[in-house]
């Protein structure tokens, strides 16, 4: 008997609307205490990502990007600032 195995949840692909994921991503960020601006910049790059054909970018870092937040790691409404600006490399 040549039966194809039963999908089960880690071999069904699911496919969300663009538009609703984007909306899940804000509101994670927005109740992790990301700023309005960070929030839509997130989801804008790693929905994007997704689109783009780059899974592994997109969405699927947030389970990573959150346990960060909770080991202190990422530091949320920060930027990134130039210490020492030595021409062409900073």
């Amino acid at each position: 008997m040549n039966a194809s195995p039963t999908p089960t949840p880690s071999t069904t692909e699911r496919r969300i609307a663009a538009d609703t994921l984007h909306a899940y991503v804000r509101a994670i960020w927005e109740h992790a205490g990301s700023a309005p601006r960070e929030v839509e910049l997130v989801a804008d790059h790693l929905v994007m990502s997704n689109l783009s054909g780059h899974d592994s970018h997109g969405v699927e870092m947030i389970p990573r990007y959150v346990a960060s937040l909770g080991e202190g790691q990422l530091k949320l409404n920060t930027h990134a600032e130039i210490v020492r600006d030595a021409g062409a490399v900073l």
